[in-house]
């Protein structure tokens, strides 16, 4: 089958952004708060190595020099609110991650037990790890904003296909609305109805279904799925990553897709590791199927770097 690049890595993970009215903020930060799932075409890549340095302690997440300050300071009291989820347009992030299409062994997506909690260690560079810079991209000016003028933002899934998530951020939650491509119709793919990715107040304890079809054309082909996502926060604890270390919660995402009116089916576990005013810090995706909970194998291995 032709396997369907869905959005918030809702194949590949989950992409946080924001909307340009929530620049007006007095306390701007749009640094570090974007997930996406692929490169713009404009990031810079390259080949890392360890440092030798461990992660220290995250604090307030840091402000671009023009901004006037923090656009949200933690409060590290286990839930994510709206607010606790600034976004900006243009927002960049540095992550760490593997080669498109390669898998990673030897990872570990359950915690060890210390005595403040779990602790997820992703802190340790490999050889096939690459920096990525990821940008918010704005509507403006985008083919395909008459078609979805509701669209808050776009962000990038999939860096060799060249394709975008389109997002509407409410109050209530973060939607997914669409699949395009960068080049004019070539890729289109509307979800029906749109996809609650994130679900605000989120806590652990907190749980959703969503059910919806994906239609349209990819790359030009015909393409049509069903897709059921169940969310849920697992747990709470730290994650330790390339830049430094995040108090989270666990965003645990499984998907069960099928191709419309045929027995082809495909299913894929992703945790996202999601920290208050940060947002996304790390995603870390099965292969295909996989069957268990925790798993050490992975399609996709992305940390927050420097």
């Amino acid at each position: 089958m032709r396997r369907f690049a869905l959005p918030f890595a809702l194949s590949c993970g989950f992409a946080l952004a924001a909307c340009a009215e929530e620049r007006v903020n007095p306390n701007p930060q749009p640094d570090v708060r974007t997930d996406t799932g692929a490169d713009t075409g404009t990031a810079e890549d390259a080949t890392v190595t360890d440092s030798g340095t461990g992660p220290e302690d995250s604090g307030t997440p840091p402000r671009d020099a023009g901004d006037a300050g923090p656009l949200c300071t933690p409060n590290n009291d286990g839930v994510i609110e709206r607010a606790e989820m600034p976004y900006a347009l243009g927002a960049q992030v540095l992550y760490v991650v593997n080669d498109d299409n390669t898998t990673v062994d030897g990872i570990n997506t359950a915690p060890r037990d210390t005595p403040s909690g779990p602790e997820w260690d992703f802190s340790a560079m490999r050889a096939g790890d690459r920096r990525v810079l990821d940008e918010v991209q704005s509507p403006m000016g985008k083919w395909w904003q008459p078609l979805y003028p509701s669209a808050t933002f776009a962000l990038p899934i999939d860096r060799a296909a060249s394709l975008f998530a389109l997002y509407r951020s409410g109050s209530n939650a973060l939607e997914i609305l669409a699949t395009v491509s960068r080049d004019m119709a070539r890729t289109n793919i509307l979800f029906n109805p749109a996809v609650d990715a994130i679900r605000f107040p989120l806590r652990e304890g907190s749980s959703w279904t969503v059910t919806s079809t994906g239609n349209g054309f990819l790359n030009g082909i015909a393409n049509s799925t069903v897709n059921t996502w169940r969310f849920t926060v697992d747990r709470r604890g730290t994650a330790l990553t390339p830049a430094t270390r995040f108090p989270v919660l666990r965003l645990r995402m499984d998907l069960d897709q099928t191709v419309t009116g045929t027995v082809i089916r495909r299913t894929q576990r992703t945790y996202l590791f999601l920290s208050e005013c940060w947002g996304l810090v790390a995603r870390v995706a099965s292969v295909d199927n996989e069957m268990s909970m925790e798993f050490t194998r992975a399609s996709e291995y992305r940390r927050l770097g420097l």
